[in-house]
């Protein structure tokens, strides 16, 4: 930093970018089922939610 440079380390994903990474993926599986999708979306966020807490 004296010199001039900033020293930059990687950051390594969170946690929570995983579990909303996961999240959207079960999504998107749920809604392209075709006769399961459409029942189960208002379900959606009870869904996340669960997520959230047990992974």
């Amino acid at each position: 930093m004296e010199a001039g440079k900033i020293e930059v380390r990687r950051t390594f994903p969170s946690w929570g970018r995983l579990q909303f990474k996961a999240y959207w993926f079960i999504v998107e599986y749920i809604l392209w089922t075709p006769y399961i999708g459409p029942l189960l979306k208002p379900y959606l966020a009870l869904v996340g939610y669960i997520l959230m807490i047990t992974v």
